[in-house]
Order: structure tokens, then C-alpha cells, then sequence
């Protein structure tokens, strides 16, 4: 279709028809046609007029056009207007809402957006206290019509509410400054007592129950919502919070109070009212009717039957954990709790609302320093415990398989978060947990005829046990003896059931340090580790908490080294090739804890044990490198863990192969750091290897092994000339790739650099920036060289100056334009006619390439181009915009 100028309102209508009106099956691209279509109708000067026709119209798609056409006329085109033709808008905006009170929601609500768009724009030089002359003027219509129609009955009450719940989400939306923001403002401000009023009368008859009394308080709820939001002060508010409570219990109204209520709890300075709005909000959501909902939601299985409730509970114990501490023993603060253990042990997997969890974070924490209640709150948890420890319970496997793998997800996010609950319990319960928690564990595993594949139970107890490892003191000598020992340790399985496994192994490493001051347990919890050494379902937890127990125990476990070796000897052929590398990190950790001479033995044990497959692979692939590649990288990985001697054979033969010399620098990298490394390569021969392995290849992996030297060996005057000819090699060698991959390398560079003129990130914005203004701004007395750098200029210029130009006006915060406008002005200095072609194509604005390339003074030039970005941001008539 055309985008001819309509003929008629008629065609406009038809448009519309059959744009809103053709269903799924519209065409997209008449669809985008037509939509343009009304797009540019509404930028023409006739739109205003036709505007109140598709109002009058019978069709609601062509009211809402007609509505949303004043809306982006009034936002668009304000300044176009005459005196006379705002006056007349005015009228025409009240009248067409007084006739439409009674038709479709979006039309109305659509309309009242006009409005207020307008009263924006006319405050204050045309339209003052114009929510009082809303409110008059709607009454007055609404009189006007029913004496015109004695039998129609216009609904009035819903376009005023609907304005007001506009107006204070419109104003804080718009983007106003200056005297336009005070004076906006405070036709709000003055309006609220006369708002509230009105909402105070509206929401008062709590018991009408008819559809027109519904809609309105519904209304009413919204708007004393958007209000609240806007800010109004507490003390103007606390006349209808009684209001906004007695409708909360009424299915018609739930959700609406539930929100006001909600947002009440969550003002900014509520605190200071907390005795009057707690004892108002406790008395409405441990009544029998909210309790009764809990109870119905959950033998219904239903949880939106309940959802608000807990929501707006959940809010109160977020703004109030202070005030449930100091009151912790009155009967409505009990029942407040009870209840939320109820939400929380809400039948299925999840808590009804994803966050019900945090019930138990910050405001437990607080508990915890009200030590006059300190029996009560230790009831008050190990309720809570018990019913939470049933939440983090898998489900039957048959049933985990058929998850969703975002179900999953959120189902693992969801336990590690009540680890932070269970953390937050222990520091009230202490040994009361300890001891139902391992009580519990010891019952679980000697439970008479106890099914093996039922592990869920189990596992949660462990869980939680692995969730207050951090806090537990590690002289506990009562409870995790027991745990580490024959009760529980010493029952578990090392075959199957992976994620109680899984569980059991990680425990173990979150107690390492306690382990450390009971060493006579390590071996055992290291054999438990070692059983799920071999297994690709649990080698990863155990391989992570075998290096934990090393590196946290290895003073302890120097004089059972033979042991350690023994145990990976025998496990360590079945082991995956990342755990292996752990192990036998791990192990080499107690290695170098021996003393010197002890070392060498179990550190040769250590490293024979693959050290044969590295020497056959080294040989083979002197003839054909490519299938032992991922061999070589491996058993260089194992190196590295443990620090064994190398050759440069490995470097000669796959010097063409990035990955490996990455893997072989990452091993030199490891010796050099380590001082006291035994099979560390020696300064002469390292040095060597560097640079003839660079001079084959010039991987930047072999520049981090070369900075590595100098860090370490630079310090000792007698390695100086060496370090001196290394660095002298390698950057004759860096400078010579470069030169040879000039243009490819500069393309590349000032690509990224230009698109980084763009960016929003402040850090990596400024980088760029930098290197931009370096860049342009160097001279060069190489004249080859100079003529370089121009050619990439002139090749990238437009690019550089579109993207300064727009960061400039507009597209960059504000503080970045000194910096932009150094740059440009680098630039516009050095290629004056190359500049103003660039300028020229660019920018529209008249006169402003002239202006800046005419001047040579800095400060003069930064003036030129900071007015230039206050008029792009349209800040030229405010006080910020030169501030």
C-alpha cells in the first residue's frame, strides 16, 4: 500500500479496520505499510483535526487512534500551536472524556494520557491548578450531559480516577528540568490532600459489593497506589490504610490492596511509623481469613489462592525484621511465623513465590540478638528447619529425569539459597542443630530395611550439614566425630546413588580445616574421597575435595606421604584427565611441604608414572607430530602440577601448534614462579628455549613466559646481559611480524578502536578514547612512517568523526565531551580540508563546521563544541545544560 496523504477520515478508518481488524492471518508487510501509514498521518497539521472524528467513530480501534493521535500531536508538535487552538484542546480533550466515560478502558485511559501530556506542556503559562479544574470540569460535563439525556448515566468517577492514576506516573516518567519540574510538581503536591480526599470517600464503603462500587474501589486501589509511588508523605496516607485493609479480604479487590499494602510497607522512611503500620498489617494477615487461605491453598494444591498473602508477609518480614525480634513473643508475631513456615513447606518442589526462602535471611538474623527470647526463637527454628530440610529434597529419579533443564536450574539456585537460610539458623541453634542434624543422618542410614535407591532424605541432612560448614567451630569435638566416623562416613555409599555421593564427597572438602585439627580422620575421609576418584559421575566433587583436604592438611599428611602415593598408584590409572590433574596437584602440595631432602623420591614416583607416555609420544611424534598433540598437551598438564623436568624436544617438534606451546609455557610459567620447584628449568637453559621457540613461531604465550623471566631472574645483575639479548631478540622479531602484517594488523586495530568510540561502558569508552586522541595527535619524523598513518586517517576519518560527533550530541554522557572534542579538535588541527569534507557530509547544522575549523585556540574550540552538544541534548534553556 501507498502512503498517499489521506483523502478522508473514512480512509483513515479503513486503514485501521483492516490493520486491527484482520486477525493472525494480516500480511506483515501490509501490516508495517499501514502502520506507517498512520505514523505519517499523525505528523500532519491536519491530524488535530481529525482526531475528534475517529473519536466519534463506533469503532474502538479508530476512538484509540483518534485518542493516541492527540497524545503524539501534543508531545510533537506543542509549539505549533496558536493560544487559541491550545484553549480549544483543552475543551475538545475534557469533552470527548466526559462522552467516552462510559466506553472501552483503553480509549479512556488513552485519552486521560492526552490530557496530561497537555497539562505538562501548558503548565504554568495556560493552565494552573489544573487537577482542581479537572475535577470541576468532569463534574460539570457529566451534569451537562445527563440534563441533555435524562436517561443516560455517565460513570464518571472511573476517567477522573483514571487521570489521577496518570498524572504521577506521567510526571515522574516525563523528562522534565528546571523551573518546568518545580512548577509541574507542585501542582501535584498541592493537589494531594483534595486526591486523597476523594480516594477516602471512594474507598470507605468496603461493603458495597456491586459491579459499580467493584470497579471503582478497584480503581480507587490504583490510583492511591500511583500516588504512593509519587510520595506522598506517610502522614497524609495513614487515613486509608484502615480503608485499604478492610478490602484486602474481598476476592474482588485482593490484588489491588494487596499492592498498596505492599508498597506502604516498602516506603522509604516507614521505619520510623513501624508500631503503627505493624500493628495495623499484623492484625489483617494473621486473621482466620488469611489463615483459612494458607490452609485452602494448601489442601487445594492451588497456590495463587494464597500467592499475595505470602507476598505481602514476605515484604513485612523484609522492612521489619527488627520489630518481629523485639515482639517476638506476642501471639501475632508467633502465628505471623508459623504461617510463613507454611508457605515455605508448601507441597511440591518450589516455594510459592521464588524468593519465599529469604523468610529465614536477614530478619533470622536479627533474631539472634534478642537473646531474651532465645528459647522461643530455638522452637521458632527447628520448625522451620524441619520443614525446610524437606524442600531441597530431590525428587524420585524417575521424576528428575523428566525436568526441564531451566527447572533444574532454578531448582539448584533454589537450595544453595536456603544454604544461606540453614547458615543463618545454625548461628541461633548452634548444637541443637548439630545434633538433629547428625542424629537424624545416623537414624537415616540404620533405618531397618531401608530401601538404598530412597537417598533423598539423606542427602538433604547432608546438605544441610555442608551448608553450615563455614560457621562450625573447628574444635567441635561432640558431633563431627561421630559424622566423620562409623555412624555415618563409615555407612555411606561408594557405589551409585551419584548425587547423595556427590553431596558426601563436597562435604568432606567444606571441612578440611577442622580435619586439620583432627588429623586422625583424614585418611579415612580421604579413602571415602578416593572411591570417587574412578567414577565419571562423582570424580569431579571428589577431585575437588581431595585438593582442598591436601593443601588444608598437607603438614598433617607428610608423614603418610607413602600412603597418599600408594592410594594414587592404585586409583590413578581410572582417573579422568582434569581430575588426574588435581590429584596430582594436590598431592605435589604435600610434596613440597617435605623437607628437601625427601622430595625428590615420591615427586620421581609421581611424575614416572607418566613420564614414559610422554617420552613414547615425544618420539613418535618426531615423525608425525598431529596424533599425539592432545597426548602431549595432557601429559604436559601433569607436568605442570608437579613441576617435572622438560626438553626442548617438545618445543622443536610442535613449535607450529599454538595450543601445545600455550600448555608448555603455561608448565615453564609454573617452574619459574616456584622458587624451591626441584625439576624447575635452569635460568641458561630457559632463556634459550624462549627465544628460539619465539624465533620459530612468535606466539604471544612465549612474550607472558618472557615478562615471566624478567619479573623473577631480573633482580640478579649476573643474569643481565641475558635478559638484555632476549629482549633485544624478541622484539627485533615482534617489530619485524608487525611490519610484515602492517596493514592487516592497523585494519584491525582501528576497527576495534572506532567501535569502541561507541560504547557505554565508562572504562573501556575511555580507553578508547585515549588511544584515539594518542594516535591522531603523535608526531612522526619518519616520513614513510607519517605517510602510514595518514593514509589509515584518511581511510577511517569519517568513521572516527561520526562516532565523536555523535558521542558528542548526545549519544555519550555528558562528562565525556571535553575528552570527544580534544580529539576532533586533533583531528579538524592536523586534516583541515579532509575535516570539513567529512564535516560537511556529516552535520546539517549551518555554520558549524566553519566555526570549528576556524578557530586555532583549544579553549575556544571546547566552547564551540560544548554549546553544539547542550543544544543536540536539548538542554540549551536550562540551568543543567551549562552547568
Amino acid at each position: 500500500m501507498e502512503h498517499q496523504v489521506p483523502s478522508s477520515v473514512a480512509q483513515i478508518e479503513q486503514v485501521i479496520a483492516q490493520l486491527y481488524g484482520g486477525g493472525s492471518g494480516l500480511d506483515p508487510q501490509y501490516q508495517k505499510s499501514a502502520q506507517e501509514f498512520i505514523h505519517n498521518f499523525q505528523k500532519q497539521t491536519y491530524a488535530w483535526d481529525l482526531a475528534p472524528q475517529l473519536l466519534a467513530s463506533q469503532s474502538i480501534n479508530s476512538q484509540f487512534i483518534g485518542a493516541h493521535t492527540f497524545q503524539v500531536k501534543i508531545s510533537r508538535d506543542w509549539n505549533t500551536l496558536s493560544l487559541e487552538k491550545k484553549q480549544w484542546l483543552r475543551r475538545e480533550l475534557l469533552e470527548w472524556i466526559v462522552r467516552l466515560s462510559n466506553g472501552a478502558n483503553l480509549v479512556l485511559t488513552k485519552l486521560c494520557l492526552a490530557l496530561t501530556a497537555y497539562a505538562i506542556q501548558a503548565v504554568p503559562d495556560i493552565w494552573t491548578n489544573f487537577i482542581p479544574e479537572v475535577f470541576e470540569m468532569l463534574h460539570n460535563g457529566a451534569i451537562a450531559v445527563s440534563t441533555q439525556n435524562p436517561g443516560q448515566s455517565l460513570f464518571i468517577e472511573l476517567p477522573l480516577l483514571e487521570f489521577l492514576t496518570v498524572v504521577p506516573e506521567e510526571v515522574i516518567r516525563g523528562n522534565m528540568v528546571g523551573d518546568k519540574k518545580a512548577k509541574v510538581n507542585q501542582e501535584l503536591l498541592d493537589s494531594i490532600p483534595r486526591v486523597l480526599s476523594t480516594l477516602k470517600t471512594i474507598l470507605s464503603n468496603y461493603q458495597a459489593q456491586q459491579q459499580r462500587d467493584i470497579l471503582i474501589k478497584k480503581k480507587g486501589l490504583k490510583c492511591l497506589q500511583s500516588w504512593i509511588i509519587y510520595g506522598v508523605p506517610f502522614e497524609s496516607l495513614y487515613p486509608l490504610i484502615d480503608d485499604v485493609i478492610n478490602l484486602f479480604p474481598f476476592e474482588s479487590t485482593y490484588d489491588e490492596a494487596t499492592e498498596v499494602l505492599m508498597e506502604l510497607l516498602s516506603l522509604p522512611r516507614i521505619a520510623k511509623y513501624q508500631e503503627t503500620i505493624c500493628e495495623k498489617i499484623l492484625c489483617c494477615m494473621t486473621s482466620e481469613w488469611a489463615k483459612n487461605q494458607i490452609t485452602t491453598a494448601i489442601h487445594d494444591g492451588n497456590e495463587m489462592i494464597s500467592r499475595n498473602l505470602c507476598r505481602l508477609m514476605t515484604t513485612f518480614g523484609d522492612n521489619f525484621s527488627d520489630y518481629i525480634a523485639i515482639h517476638f513473643l506476642r501471639q501475632d508475631i508467633i502465628i505471623y511465623l508459623e504461617m510463613m513456615i507454611m508457605f515455605i513447606g508448601f507441597p511440591g518442589y518450589f516455594v510459592i513465590p521464588v524468593n519465599d526462602e529469604n523468610v529465614s535471611g536477614s530478619k533470622m538474623v536479627s533474631l539472634e540478638e534478642a537473646q531474651k527470647i532465645r528459647e522461643a526463637s530455638i522452637i521458632v527454628f527447628q520448625r522451620l528447619m524441619e520443614v525446610v530440610r524437606t524442600k531441597v529434597q530431590y525428587p524420585p529419579d524417575d521424576e528428575w529425569v523428566e525436568w526441564a533443564k531451566d527447572v533444574k536450574e532454578r531448582f539448584k539456585i533454589y537450595r544453595r539459597d536456603v544454604g544461606d537460610t540453614v547458615l543463618y539458623a545454625y548461628y541461633v541453634l548452634r548444637n541443637q542443630m548439630f545434633a538433629y542434624l547428625v542424629e537424624l543422618a545416623i537414624m537415616q542410614l540404620s533405618m531397618p530395611g531401608r530401601d538404598p535407591s530412597q537417598w533423598q532424605d539423606l542427602e538433604s541432612t547432608l546438605f544441610f550439614l555442608k551448608s553450615i560448614s563455614e560457621a562450625v567451630d573447628n574444635k567441635e569435638n561432640t558431633y563431627l566425630p561421630r559424622l566423620f566416623g562409623s555412624e555415618v562416613y563409615g555407612m555411606l555409599p561408594v557405589q551409585g546413588n551419584s548425587r547423595l555421593r556427590n553431596t558426601a564427597l563436597s562435604l568432606i572438602g567444606c571441612y578440611a580445616e577442622w580435619l586439620k585439627r583432627h588429623p586422625e580422620y583424614i585418611f579415612s575421609a580421604l579413602n571415602y574421597l578416593v572411591s570417587g576418584l574412578s567414577d565419571p559421575e562423582t570424580s569431579s566433587f571428589s577431585a575437588l575435595s581431595f585438593k582442598e583436604v591436601c593443601d588444608t592438611c598437607r603438614e598433617s599428611l607428610v608423614n603418610e606421604i607413602d600412603s597418599l602415593i600408594n592410594m594414587y598408584m592404585v586409583v590413578g590409572p581410572h582417573i579422568q584427565t582434569r581430575e588426574k590433574q588435581r590429584v596430582i596437584e594436590s598431592i605435589a602440595d604435600v610434596i613440597q611441604a617435605l623437607p628437601p631432602e625427601k622430595k625428590m623420591e615420591p615427586l620421581l614416583i609421581i611424575s614416572n608414572s607418566f613420564i614414559g607416555n610422554l617420552r613414547e609420544a615425544i618420539i613418535h611424534g618426531k615423525q608425525n607430530p598431529s596424533p599425539y598433540k592432545e597426548t602431549i598437551i595432557i601429559h604436559l598438564e601433569y607436568l605442570t602440577c608437579c613441576g617435572r623436568e622438560i626438553t626442548g624436544n617438545i618445543a622443536e617438534i610442535w613449535c607450529h601448534e599454538n595450543e601445545v606451546m600455550e600448555c608448555l609455557c603455561k608448565f615453564l610459567n609454573t617452574g619459574i614462579r616456584v622458587t624451591e620447584n626441584l625439576l624447575s628449568i635452569p635460568f641458561e637453559v630457559i632463556i634459550s628455549l624462549v627465544q628460539i621457540s619465539y624465533r620459530r613461531n612468535p606466539f604471544s604465550c612465549w612474550l607472558d613466559t618472557s615478562a615471566q623471566v624478567v619479573t623473577v631472574y631480573g633482580p640478579n645483575s649476573r643474569h643481565g646481559p641475558a635478559l638484555r639479548n632476549m629482549l633485544a631478540e624478541i622484539t627485533t622479531i615482534t617489530i619485524q611480524q608487525y611490519v610484515r602484517n602492517q596493514q592487516e594488523l592497523f585494519n584491525n586495530i582501528m576497527t576495534f578502536s572506532v567501535v569502541g568510540l561507541s560504547l557505554q561502558e565508562r572504562l573501556a569508552l575511555k580507553s578508547a578514547i585515549t588511544f584515539m586522541g594518542e594516535f591522531v595527535g603523535q608526531h612522526y619524523e619518519d616520513e614513510q612512517l607519517s605517510k602510514g598513518i595518514e593514509n589509515i586517517i584518511m581511510t577511517y576519518g569519517m568513521e572516527i568523526m561520526r562516532e565523536l560527533i555523535s558521542g558528542i550530541g548526545g549519544k555519550l554522557p555528558r562528562s565525556f565531551v571535553v575528552s570527544l572534542s580534544l580529539v576532533l579538535h586533533k583531528i579538524t588541527s592536523r586534516y583541515v580540508e579532509a575535516s570539513k569534507e567529512w564535516l560537511s557530509v556529516l552535520l546539517n547544522q549551518q555554520h558549524f563546521a566553519k566555526s570549528i575549523l576556524g578557530t586555532r585556540s583549544i579553549q575556544k574550540y571546547k566552547e564551540i563544541v560544548t554549546n553544539f552538544s547542550i543544544k543536540c541534548r536539548a538542554l540549551g534553556d536550562t540551568a543543567y545544560g551549562y552547568a
